[in-house]
């Protein structure tokens, strides 16, 4: 170990340093034993640097560039400038070993213990060309470590490995640069093994590159000891980036793993049979399918015993002979598993010959093919039973080929097409539609479709195609189901539900009227009585009290009247619709707040019937748009352009979520379209996103008012 020949300190202040402090440094310099191979001190070079604050910022680098190796610098700043943590950083990377305050000057043991344990340091800041020019070239990374983990020193691979300058992370805990997964493990070993001199410790953590990713590094860690055994040990860390080779073993792990997977799945062991060293090698999946333990060596022998006894010849036979010829072999044999199971196994084999042309191993899989003939005996069974379920199915089930012609039919076609035995074998399906429902494009039409029997009448059912590859191509299974009975009893519910609305509709406006004419007239006449008694019999008090009952009778004389409104608005049966729907559009307003502009709204006379349903629809839509839009305003029209009575409500809300995939419609627009459905209404909803929804029910009235006309 080399001497310190030389001693310096930077003083960083606008004040010079007072004498005093001036003094103290010397009889500090004078006390610091820096002896080594020599006791010569004559030759000790000391110095005092004074530094502004503003020129500290910018300091010249040459002013500490040319320290030698064997000199000691003390970095003194005064209170009002104190150095960055970069700052530093920067400092020490370039030959300054201590920073202190200037307040510390005085404590004359401290700068002794600094001098003291900073002694072996610096050597090792600077070590000998030829350690320094093996350190710049390893392609490892060099680090070095107080035993708090600090970086003191970073070799000049880091910026290779790891995209860091040294002195970017010299200063700073490498704990800085580790994943949060492997952080307390790593904290935990330099807790155990940093302060212990001579320990040797190997980890393999995630370490972060400059670029934000993360590299998993292998280091290996030695705490050394340093020459003054005051100062606690410092640890060497060798690293090196492993993420290639770890991502390379992770991808050959997963792609065995796989395999394995695989075969375990499929049921396909793979095996090799060295024939120079008669050894055999199995895959875990070919010891499964034997029954055979992976802890137990296999043999050619063993593997001939688990052979059923009336299979072995001709697995002897294929083996020898693909030898012989070269050619691969594949064939069916049974294994009798220890337990007594037998097994169904196909084995695929093929030779590997040596230059000269010699066999020198087999090898191949095994499948375990128990299961696929259980299935086949039970697809044979279920085959069976499809085929009744075919004969007997309520529902028409035709077998149509690609060229259009049906080639199978069952006993419900024959009925539903008016057929004897065998008659629509051979026909053209697309025949069997009516033509009005014929597409060029498919061998059948799908949906609702209606169908021309034999004898020509028209059927409706509900049509659905399958389409089915097989070995001799492509067929299409035909689904249909008659829907003549639906429809008649769909209309008779539909005419049933017409009723029990107008019966509803009727009880309505019997109670609203009721509710309104007598409720309203016996309260109106309540109130009189009460107002008379109030005016000409009331004292204070008692006055007062009959005001709030007059007020309370006011009260539920107009929840009366809102009741009665709720339940058959009059102003529906006595003006009309167009009336209804400005009075039900400005009653909603007030009611919710929102703003609600009216466009055109047409006076037109229709039937009753018509005039309810359609404001029922209107009420239900501004319901809908009060509950779930989240509109600020909405836009109403009732026309009747042409032969169609138009209502249309758009707003500006949050627009309505399309059902999704499978789901029906809710119940309210169910209900929507069952109530125009009887007039051949339609129900038209367009809804964009966060910008509003725009809904039109169209009726066709020509008809409607043709037979309002007639009935007056």
């Amino acid at each position: 170990m080399e001497s310190f020949m030389a001693l310096s300190a930077i003083w960083v202040s606008d004040d010079p340093p007072p004498a005093e402090t001036i003094r103290i440094l010397h009889d500090v310099f004078d006390r610091v034993e820096f002896r080594r191979a020599t006791d010569d001190l004559s030759a000790t070079y000391r110095h005092i640097v004074f530094i502004s604050n503003r020129d500290a910022i910018d300091l010249p680098r040459s002013l500490l560039a040319e320290n030698r190796p064997d000199r000691f610098v003390v970095w003194i700043h005064s209170d009002d400038y104190i150095p960055s943590e970069r700052a530093t950083c920067e400092l020490f990377a370039s030959g300054c070993l201590e920073v202190i305050a200037a307040s510390e000057v005085g404590k004359q043991h401290v700068l002794v213990r600094l001098a003291a344990r900073t002694a072996g340091v610096l050597y090792r800041l600077k070590p000998t060309k030829r350690f320094e020019r093996m350190v710049n070239h390893t392609r490892d990374v060099l680090t070095q470590l107080d035993s708090d983990g600090i970086i003191r020193y970073e070799s000049p691979s880091v910026q290779a490995v790891l995209g860091y300058a040294p002195d970017e992370m010299t200063g700073r805990s490498f704990l800085d640069f580790v994943h949060e997964d492997d952080f307390k493990r790593l904290v935990a070993v330099l807790q155990q093994y940093g302060s212990v001199p001579g320990s040797q410790v190997s980890e393999e953590y995630q370490f972060r590159h400059a670029d934000g990713t993360w590299r998993i590094l292998e280091s290996h860690a030695e705490s050394v000891e340093v020459d003054n055994q005051d100062h606690a040990p410092e640890i060497i860390v060798s690293s090196r980036d492993v993420t290639h080779f770890r991502q390379a073993v992770a991808e050959v792990q997963q792609r065995e793993a796989q395999l394995s997977e695989a075969q375990r799945i499929t049921h396909i062991g793979s095996w090799r049979w060295d024939i120079d060293n008669d050894r055999l090698s199995w895959s875990d999946e070919h010891y499964r399918i034997y029954g055979f333990s992976q802890d137990s060596p296999v043999s050619v022998e063993r593997f001939m015993d688990a052979i059923h006894p009336s299979d072995r010849e001709s697995v002897r036979s294929a083996i020898a002979t693909c030898m012989d010829s070269h050619e691969a072999f594949s064939l069916h044999h049974r294994i009798v598993r220890a337990s007594g199971e037998e097994r169904i196994v196909h084995v695929r084999g093929e030779v590997v010959l040596s230059n000269d042309s010699k066999p020198v191993a087999l090898f191949g899989t095994s499948h375990d093919e128990t299961e696929a003939e259980k299935s086949k005996k039970a697809a044979r069974v279920t085959e069976n039973r499809f085929k009744e379920l075919f004969k007997l199915s309520p529902d028409t089930v035709l077998l149509v080929g690609r060229d259009g012609c049906v080639f199978d039919a069952n006993e419900s076609a024959l009925v539903l097409f008016d057929a004897q035995d065998t008659g629509l074998i051979g026909a053209q399906a697309l025949d069997l539609v009516a033509p009005d429902y014929r597409s060029a494009d498919q061998v059948f039409a799908v949906g609702h479709v209606q169908i021309r029997t034999l004898e020509g009448d028209h059927r409706p059912v509900h049509a659905h195609v399958n389409e089915i590859h097989e070995e001799d191509g492509l067929i299409y299974i035909v689904y249909l189901r008659d829907e003549l009975e639906r429809i008649r009893r769909e209309e008779l519910l539909r005419n049933l539900r017409r009723h029990q609305e107008n019966i509803l509709e009727a009880e309505r406006t019997r109670i609203s009227r009721e509710v309104h004419d007598v409720l309203g007239q016996e309260l109106t006449a309540l109130k009189m009585d009460v107002a008379w008694t109030t005016k000409h019999y009331g004292e204070d008090e008692s006055r007062e009290r009959l005001q709030q009952v007059e007020a309370r009778i006011s009260s539920t004389l107009e929840t009366a009247r809102r009741i009665a409104h709720g339940l058959r608005p009059g102003i529906l049966d006595d003006f009309g619709l167009a009336a209804a729907v400005e009075w039900q559009a400005k009653q909603f307003s007030d009611r919710t707040g929102l703003t609600v502009r009216l466009g055109a709204v047409d006076s037109l006379s229709v039937s009753p019937e018509l005039s309810t349903a359609i404001f029922r629809i209107f009420q239900e839509l501004l319901t809908n748009i009060a509950r779930h839009a989240n509109a600020k305003a909405i836009d109403i029209s009732l026309t009747h352009p042409g032969e169609n009575l138009v209502l249309s409500i758009s707003d500006d809300g949050v627009g309505m979520q399309k059902p999704e995939s499978g789901k029906v419609e809710s119940l309210g627009l169910l209900g929507i379209r069952e109530r125009i459905k009887p007039w051949n209404g339609r129900l038209s909803i367009e809804s964009i996103r966060d910008q509003g929804t725009v809904v039109e029910v169209i009726v066709p009235i020509a008809e409607d008012l043709n037979e309002h006309t007639h009935s007056r």
